[in-house]
């Protein structure tokens, strides 16, 4: 409940997130890069860009007119060596690439104004949380938080590392470690001058069977001050089948509860028209499952069509819940749509 919360200002932080009532909001972003290489070496890439967003009809607040100007500068290098020796017969591997890229990233941002009292919506802000853990887009376009726009320089420095082979005559990117923190000279969003160490790590021996490991932890000054650990494979044992198993935890964040996960996927295409998919995860620390899903596509011409069933438990709150979903898949004769 709100009544709650002590802090005056998280109170009506929350009290603007859950606002009930209409308003219109009307957003224009505008961004323009050129890429340079140098030396044949380094990679260079200006960006600037703008961006505006009205809030009208707010009730206590009215009309609320704000203007972004943004410039950035994204550089790396490439380093490469090549072993032509490498070669796992039994996997079909040969011929082994290691190209490891220094990058870093400048973006700056300058708002007119901000009126801290029109609905938050679309927010960004390690002090109260956010729906997502993921590192802070640094591009305009990119970053999705427009109600939480506001003026930053960010410094980002990284080191991003790919082992590149070949399967029966074809790429095939056998690792990748990308490894990253966050300077915040100025980021009104963050709660440190540094953000966590962000290490992102997949491995992959075959197309068939992939690993991946996530991770995020404070560093310097207690960084974003808290730990987050996220690990799965992806194995492939048939053509039409399709598994993957993945665990998450998730500890000492400012809002979001500690969590340990497990979460299966399985997805198998029964034949060219019909496929089905299975989902479920599994609460360890309450010992339940939250959430499953369970779904059928089927392809018409050029569209997909599905059915999927969900069920909820949301610690003794039970939901049932039915979605469809239409695509598109290519464009073209893609109507009349056969049902059976």
């Amino acid at each position: 409940k709100l009544s709650q919360v002590a802090d005056p200002e998280a109170r009506a932080y929350y009290e603007r997130l859950l606002n009930d009532h209409t308003y219109a909001r009307i957003n224009s972003t505008h961004e323009f890069s050129r890429h340079f290489n140098i030396l044949k070496f380094l990679n260079i890439t200006p960006k600037a860009g703008a961006g505006y967003t009205g809030y009208y009809d707010v009730e206590g607040v009215g009309a609320n007119n704000r203007f972004l100007g943004y410039a950035g500068v994204d550089a790396n290098i490439k380093l490469h060596r090549h072993y032509e020796s490498f070669n796992v017969e039994s996997l079909g591997l040969k011929g082994l690439t290691h190209v490891i890229k220094p990058y870093t990233t400048l973006s700056h941002c300058n708002i007119s104004s901000s009126n801290v009292m029109v609905p938050q919506v679309d927010i960004w802000s390690d002090e109260f949380g956010t729906a997502t853990s993921n590192p802070m887009s640094l591009d305009l376009m990119g970053f999705s938080g427009i109600d939480s726009w506001g003026t930053w320089s960010i410094w980002r420095m990284g080191v991003e590392n790919s082992f590149n082979t070949s399967i029966d005559g074809n790429a095939h990117r056998i690792f990748w470690w990308n490894c990253f923190i966050d300077y915040n000279a100025e980021n009104p969003m963050a709660a440190d001058r540094f953000s966590n160490l962000y290490s992102l790590i997949s491995f992959s021996p075959s197309r068939e069977l992939s690993f991946y490991c996530n991770t995020q932890t404070p560093t310097f000054n207690n960084g974003d001050g808290y730990r987050e650990y996220t690990c799965g494979l992806s194995w492939q044992p048939l053509a039409a089948l399709e598994t993957r198993l993945s665990y998450r935890s998730l500890k000492e964040h400012p809002i979001r509860r500690d969590a340990e996960q497990v979460s299966l996927q399985t997805n198998l295409r029964i034949n060219e028209k019909y496929s089905v998919a299975c989902k479920w995860r599994w609460d360890i620390e309450h010992k339940r499952v939250p959430t499953q899903e369970y779904s059928i596509f089927k392809k018409s011409g050029a569209w997909y069509m599905g059915a999927t069933l969900f069920l909820r438990n949301n610690g003794g709150k039970r939901e049932t819940g039915i979605g469809l979903s239409f695509t598109l898949a290519e464009t073209g004769s893609a109507l009349p749509i056969s049902l059976f």
